[in-house]
Protein backbone atom coordinates (compact mmCIF):
# COMPACT_ATOMS: atom_id res chain seq x y z
CA UNK A 1 0.00 0.00 0.00
CA UNK A 2 2.83 2.54 0.74
CA UNK A 3 4.58 1.78 -2.59
CA UNK A 4 0.85 2.30 -4.13
CA UNK A 5 1.11 5.82 -2.44
CA UNK A 6 4.46 6.52 -3.54
CA UNK A 7 3.58 6.03 -7.27
CA UNK A 8 0.82 7.78 -7.22
CA UNK A 9 2.04 10.50 -5.50
CA UNK A 10 4.84 10.90 -7.91
CA UNK A 11 2.80 10.61 -10.63
CA UNK A 12 0.67 13.90 -8.38
CA UNK A 13 3.99 15.88 -7.98
CA UNK A 14 5.24 15.45 -11.92
CA UNK A 15 1.87 17.18 -12.55
CA UNK A 16 2.48 20.03 -10.64
CA UNK A 17 6.58 20.26 -11.63
CA UNK A 18 7.24 23.20 -13.40
CA UNK A 19 10.72 22.59 -13.94
CA UNK A 20 12.32 21.23 -17.33
CA UNK A 21 11.66 24.32 -19.59
CA UNK A 22 15.07 24.36 -21.02
CA UNK A 23 14.64 21.14 -22.48
CA UNK A 24 12.11 22.33 -24.90
CA UNK A 25 14.13 25.75 -26.22
CA UNK A 26 17.27 23.04 -26.41
CA UNK A 27 15.09 21.13 -28.94
CA UNK A 28 13.98 23.54 -30.89
CA UNK A 29 16.55 23.45 -33.87
CA UNK A 30 15.92 19.57 -33.92
CA UNK A 31 12.48 20.38 -34.05
CA UNK A 32 12.81 21.81 -37.68
CA UNK A 33 15.06 19.21 -38.66
CA UNK A 34 12.35 16.41 -37.96
CA UNK A 35 9.52 18.23 -39.23
CA UNK A 36 9.92 18.02 -42.87
CA UNK A 37 8.66 15.71 -45.54
CA UNK A 38 9.90 12.31 -46.00
CA UNK A 39 12.94 12.56 -48.08
CA UNK A 40 16.03 11.94 -48.06
CA UNK A 41 17.56 14.43 -45.77
CA UNK A 42 14.90 14.34 -43.57
CA UNK A 43 15.09 10.75 -43.18
CA UNK A 44 18.76 10.74 -42.33
CA UNK A 45 17.52 13.38 -39.74
CA UNK A 46 14.85 11.74 -38.32
CA UNK A 47 17.15 8.57 -37.93
CA UNK A 48 19.69 10.74 -36.27
CA UNK A 49 16.87 11.85 -33.65
CA UNK A 50 15.59 8.57 -32.82
CA UNK A 51 18.77 6.48 -33.38
CA UNK A 52 19.28 3.34 -34.95
CA UNK A 53 17.96 1.21 -32.10
CA UNK A 54 14.54 2.74 -31.83
CA UNK A 55 14.33 2.91 -35.58
CA UNK A 56 14.38 -1.18 -35.74
CA UNK A 57 11.71 -1.04 -33.28
CA UNK A 58 7.79 -1.15 -33.63
CA UNK A 59 5.28 1.02 -31.88
CA UNK A 60 2.50 -0.19 -30.18
CA UNK A 61 0.73 3.52 -29.91
CA UNK A 62 -2.32 3.48 -27.42
CA UNK A 63 -4.32 6.49 -27.10
CA UNK A 64 -7.71 8.38 -27.41
CA UNK A 65 -8.28 9.98 -30.77
CA UNK A 66 -7.61 13.14 -29.14
CA UNK A 67 -4.68 12.45 -28.02
CA UNK A 68 -1.77 14.61 -29.30
CA UNK A 69 0.50 11.66 -29.92
CA UNK A 70 -1.42 10.56 -32.78
CA UNK A 71 -0.17 14.09 -34.55
CA UNK A 72 3.50 11.69 -34.61
CA UNK A 73 2.01 8.81 -36.07
CA UNK A 74 2.87 8.99 -39.29
CA UNK A 75 6.17 10.50 -38.90
CA UNK A 76 6.85 6.86 -36.38
CA UNK A 77 5.46 4.91 -39.01
CA UNK A 78 8.08 6.22 -41.23
CA UNK A 79 10.96 5.60 -39.40
CA UNK A 80 10.46 2.61 -37.85
CA UNK A 81 9.27 -0.79 -38.07
CA UNK A 82 5.55 0.79 -37.90
CA UNK A 83 3.31 2.00 -35.97
CA UNK A 84 -0.16 -0.36 -34.72
CA UNK A 85 -2.69 1.69 -33.56
CA UNK A 86 -4.57 -0.23 -30.36
CA UNK A 87 -7.16 -0.40 -28.46
CA UNK A 88 -5.79 -0.79 -25.46
CA UNK A 89 -3.22 -1.98 -23.21
CA UNK A 90 -4.26 -6.09 -23.77
CA UNK A 91 -4.50 -4.98 -27.42
CA UNK A 92 -1.06 -3.93 -27.59
CA UNK A 93 0.76 -6.54 -25.27
CA UNK A 94 -1.17 -9.25 -28.43
CA UNK A 95 0.14 -7.20 -31.34
CA UNK A 96 3.49 -6.93 -30.08
CA UNK A 97 3.15 -11.07 -29.99
CA UNK A 98 2.33 -11.04 -33.80
CA UNK A 99 5.59 -8.82 -34.74
CA UNK A 100 9.32 -10.65 -35.36
CA UNK A 101 10.22 -7.00 -34.35
CA UNK A 102 10.52 -5.85 -30.78
CA UNK A 103 8.13 -3.35 -30.21
CA UNK A 104 7.61 -0.10 -27.30
CA UNK A 105 4.68 0.64 -26.12
CA UNK A 106 3.30 4.49 -26.01
CA UNK A 107 0.56 5.26 -24.04
CA UNK A 108 -1.40 8.50 -23.56
CA UNK A 109 -3.04 7.79 -19.96
CA UNK A 110 -5.52 11.00 -20.32
CA UNK A 111 -8.04 8.79 -21.90
CA UNK A 112 -8.08 6.50 -18.14
CA UNK A 113 -11.09 7.67 -16.11
CA UNK A 114 -8.40 8.58 -13.22
CA UNK A 115 -5.14 8.45 -11.66
CA UNK A 116 -5.64 5.28 -9.94
CA UNK A 117 -6.88 3.42 -13.07
CA UNK A 118 -4.12 4.55 -14.86
CA UNK A 119 -1.51 3.27 -12.11
CA UNK A 120 -3.30 0.12 -11.75
CA UNK A 121 -3.54 -0.59 -15.26
CA UNK A 122 0.00 -0.01 -16.20
CA UNK A 123 0.98 -2.09 -13.07
CA UNK A 124 -0.87 -4.91 -14.05
CA UNK A 125 0.67 -4.75 -17.46
CA UNK A 126 4.06 -4.30 -16.67
CA UNK A 127 3.75 -7.49 -14.44
CA UNK A 128 1.51 -9.21 -18.15
CA UNK A 129 4.47 -7.81 -20.44
CA UNK A 130 7.58 -7.29 -18.63
CA UNK A 131 9.37 -7.65 -21.74
CA UNK A 132 7.88 -4.41 -23.02
CA UNK A 133 9.07 -0.95 -22.87
CA UNK A 134 6.80 1.24 -21.39
CA UNK A 135 6.40 5.31 -22.20
CA UNK A 136 3.66 7.28 -21.11
CA UNK A 137 2.36 10.60 -21.44
CA UNK A 138 0.11 13.24 -20.12
CA UNK A 139 -1.39 16.40 -20.48
CA UNK A 140 -1.36 16.69 -16.39
CA UNK A 141 2.79 16.24 -16.69
CA UNK A 142 4.97 19.18 -16.17
CA UNK A 143 7.76 18.03 -17.73
CA UNK A 144 10.06 15.05 -19.94
CA UNK A 145 10.78 12.31 -17.12
CA UNK A 146 13.55 9.97 -18.54
CA UNK A 147 15.15 8.30 -15.56
CA UNK A 148 13.99 4.76 -14.19
CA UNK A 149 12.39 5.27 -10.50
CA UNK A 150 8.90 4.38 -11.67
CA UNK A 151 9.90 0.98 -13.19
CA UNK A 152 7.08 -0.43 -11.96
CA UNK A 153 4.63 1.13 -14.25
CA UNK A 154 6.70 2.78 -17.01
CA UNK A 155 10.02 3.11 -18.55
CA UNK A 156 9.66 7.31 -19.23
CA UNK A 157 7.49 9.70 -18.70
CA UNK A 158 6.64 12.82 -21.41
CA UNK A 159 4.48 15.70 -21.29
CA UNK A 160 1.96 16.75 -23.68
CA UNK A 161 2.05 17.96 -26.08
CA UNK A 162 5.21 16.54 -26.91
CA UNK A 163 7.29 17.59 -29.79
CA UNK A 164 9.83 15.03 -31.72
CA UNK A 165 12.85 15.24 -30.30
CA UNK A 166 11.13 15.01 -26.77
CA UNK A 167 9.09 11.90 -28.36
CA UNK A 168 12.61 10.65 -29.58
CA UNK A 169 14.89 11.04 -26.09
CA UNK A 170 11.78 9.30 -24.37
CA UNK A 171 11.97 6.69 -26.76
CA UNK A 172 15.61 6.10 -26.12
CA UNK A 173 15.83 6.73 -22.73
CA UNK A 174 12.66 3.63 -22.43
CA UNK A 175 15.04 1.41 -24.31
CA UNK A 176 17.71 2.14 -21.87
CA UNK A 177 15.82 1.93 -18.38
CA UNK A 178 14.14 -1.02 -19.36
CA UNK A 179 17.57 -2.69 -20.30
CA UNK A 180 18.83 -1.82 -16.76
CA UNK A 181 14.94 -2.51 -15.03
CA UNK A 182 15.60 -6.20 -16.92
CA UNK A 183 19.52 -6.47 -15.23
CA UNK A 184 18.19 -5.74 -11.88
CA UNK A 185 15.56 -8.45 -11.79
CA UNK A 186 17.75 -10.96 -13.47
CA UNK A 187 20.09 -10.06 -10.40
CA UNK A 188 17.64 -10.14 -7.92
CA UNK A 189 16.45 -13.11 -9.14
CA UNK A 190 19.86 -14.87 -8.81
CA UNK A 191 20.24 -13.63 -5.52
CA UNK A 192 17.09 -15.12 -4.18
CA UNK A 193 17.84 -18.31 -6.10
CA UNK A 194 21.27 -18.19 -4.25
CA UNK A 195 19.55 -17.49 -0.99
CA UNK A 196 16.59 -20.10 -0.56
CA UNK A 197 19.20 -22.99 -2.07
CA UNK A 198 16.96 -23.75 -5.37
CA UNK A 199 18.14 -26.96 -7.10
CA UNK A 200 20.33 -26.56 -10.41
CA UNK A 201 18.30 -29.01 -11.71
CA UNK A 202 14.52 -29.54 -13.22
CA UNK A 203 12.31 -29.39 -9.64
CA UNK A 204 9.50 -31.40 -12.30
CA UNK A 205 12.26 -34.38 -12.73
CA UNK A 206 12.89 -36.97 -9.80
CA UNK A 207 15.83 -36.64 -7.48
CA UNK A 208 17.54 -40.08 -7.19
CA UNK A 209 19.75 -40.23 -4.05
CA UNK A 210 22.39 -42.78 -3.66
CA UNK A 211 22.04 -45.69 -1.45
Amino acid sequence: MALWYGLKGWVSALSGDRAGKTAEAEDSALERHASGPATGVAQSAAAHILGSEVCKRRIMLVADPMCQILEHATWLDQHTHGVELCSGLPDAKDRAAQFSEDAIVVIGIDYFVDLDAAITALAQFRMDAPDLPIVMGSVTFARLDLSCERAMIADASIRLPVTRPQLALSLGAALTNHRVMMARLAELSERRAAQTGVPSNDPIQPVYLPH
